[in-house]
């Protein structure tokens, strides 16, 4: 959703897969579709792989070490997927140095993380705001053949010193993924003022009925404000 909100709000998919293809990250594709989600028109980018489709950690880092990213994104890809690691490991007690878990190691938890530093990189975004992140309680999300209580403990895990808002909901706001970026993207301090210059709306897979699955992008401009003095 992260990628296909800054597709909406102007980046060229075609840059972005000529980037992945450039960082030797060629070994799954991008399908842009444009799309109506409760009255808004909104991009959804469905991920298509071509080879293996499920790594373990270490292959992760193998596979991000090996590419040719830039450091800087390589840097912060890396640790991204570090810290959503660490969190899944502490969750579920595991104890070993390599792991599998079913969401870091699909394909597209690789291309939603590295996509969305290249995507930034490639629109020249130095900072990255959010407004309160909300995290569904009282229903219910798929995980390794199970069904674990919301919000999920590794998403808890990744957002601890963050603020956030529990809502009484059914659906996962908030995945692994997401809270990682979150963790890794955001800015602190307070939203500047600023110069709208472009909107951008993802869209997921999933209907969550009168509530729209949607990730609002919005990317501007700092502007100075003039103070007055008597």
């Amino acid at each position: 959703m992260v990628l296909a909100s800054l597709v909406d709000a102007g980046l060229d998919s075609q840059d972005l897969i000529s980037a992945f293809g450039k960082a030797k990250l060629d070994f799954f594709s991008l399908q842009e579709n444009k799309i109506d989600r409760n009255g808004i028109c909104a991009t959804r980018i469905l991920i298509r792989t071509k080879k293996k489709t499920h790594y373990s950690y270490l292959e992760f880092c193998r596979v991000l070490e090996q590419s040719k990213l830039s450091n800087r994104i390589k840097k912060r890809s890396l640790v991204t997927f570090k810290n959503l690691a660490q969190a899944e490991k502490k969750v579920h007690e595991v104890k070993t140095k390599d792991f599998h878990f079913e969401q870091l190691g699909e394909i597209d938890t690789l291309a939603d993380i590295v996509g969305t530093f290249i995507a930034l990189d490639l629109l020249g975004i130095e900072k990255v705001y959010f407004s309160k992140i909300r995290l569904a309680q009282g229903g219910t999300f798929p995980h390794d053949g199970q069904n674990l209580p919301l919000p999920g403990p590794a998403v808890l895990e990744l957002l601890r010193g963050i603020p956030v808002e529990l809502i009484e909901a059914l659906y996962e706001y908030v995945t692994p993924t997401g809270a990682a970026l979150v963790r890794n993207l955001r800015t602190a301090a307070k939203i500047p003022p600023f110069r709208i210059l472009s909107v951008g709306y993802g869209a997921g897979t999933k209907k969550f009925g009168l509530q729209p699955n949607l990730l609002h992008v919005i990317i501007g401009e700092t502007v100075k404000v003039s103070q007055s003095h008597s």
